[in-house]
């Protein structure tokens, strides 16, 4: 679709236009508020693929093809208040039968005539009264006076679960154990895994020499001790916490399989190993 070669110079403007075909002289009154050039790319847009609003104006370009249509300007208006009282100026001018609008009146999106609208209505009231309620009156239901000693076999039976009470025991006892030593390399004592040293950290028992840094992680004490850095801490060979960690791996196991079970969705911790 080429633009007018008299209209080029206020694209950017806003105002009435029209979209002729120079083949049958017809032709589709618009207005935009925006800028005549972003309607016209909206309108070849839609046009080229084949999904303008404008059935009329869409077989149009289809059976004559995008190099008999012309985008002309055929107003420019300052103000916006009065585009649309501008637009209906033109279509009254034109007359509707020539034009390829569809409604008579000028709208801010005029897709479709009252006619379409009322067709519509009609067919969607049938399309009800053949497949809804009017379709079952006079039908006895199936169920009707159907009485039964029981209904236990209409309910939905719960899922059984099994207990799991003694699944995390299960799953540390095939995690390494943790030996844990000092700045100096001296041996502290040994764990079951890494968690169950994270979990007697938070007891009062926990009389290891740890050092952390200042500021340690908001709802961690500066004495716990965190499975997924410990876990750090062995692979890496650096202390954590002024201590040292080797996990000892089960017979017939890998020491770093095992430690990535540990860290999987580890908690949020910002404190590096010191």
């Amino acid at each position: 679709m080429n633009i007018d070669s008299n209209s080029v110079v206020n694209l950017k403007k806003i105002g009435i236009y029209k979209i002729t075909n120079l083949v049958t002289g017809m032709f589709y009154i618009g207005s935009t508020r925006q800028s005549f050039i972003v309607r016209f790319r909206h309108h070849h847009s839609m046009l080229k693929n084949n999904k303008h609003d404008n059935i009329h104006l869409q077989r149009s370009w289809n059976k004559h093809g995008e190099d008999n249509m012309v985008f002309e300007i055929l107003e420019v208006i300052e103000d916006k208040s009065k585009v649309l009282d501008r637009e209906q100026y033109y279509i009254d001018k034109y007359s509707i039968e020539n034009l390829y609008n569809i409604n008579p009146l000028a709208k801010e999106i005029p897709k479709v005539s009252k006619e379409v609208i009322i067709r519509r209505t009609e067919a969607i009231k049938r399309f009800w009264k053949d497949n809804g309620t009017e379709k079952l009156k006079g039908k006895i239901p199936w169920n009707k006076g159907k009485k039964y000693k029981s209904t236990d076999h209409l309910k939905v039976p719960k899922k059984r679960k099994g207990d799991r009470s003694k699944d995390n025991a299960t799953k540390r006892s095939a995690l390494p154990e943790v030996d844990v030593y000092g700045i100096n390399m001296n041996f502290l004592g040994r764990w079951n895994s890494a968690k169950d040293l994270e979990d007697w950290s938070k007891t009062n028992e926990n009389n290891l020499p740890i050092i952390a840094r200042k500021g340690s992680l908001k709802g961690c004490s500066e004495k716990q001790l965190l499975s997924q850095w410990i876990i750090k801490s062995n692979n890496s060979g650096k202390p954590y916490k002024n201590l040292y960690f080797k996990l000892i791996a089960p017979p017939s196991s890998n020491i770093r399989e095992e430690s990535d079970k540990l860290l999987e969705n580890p908690e949020e911790d910002n404190q590096q190993p010191s």
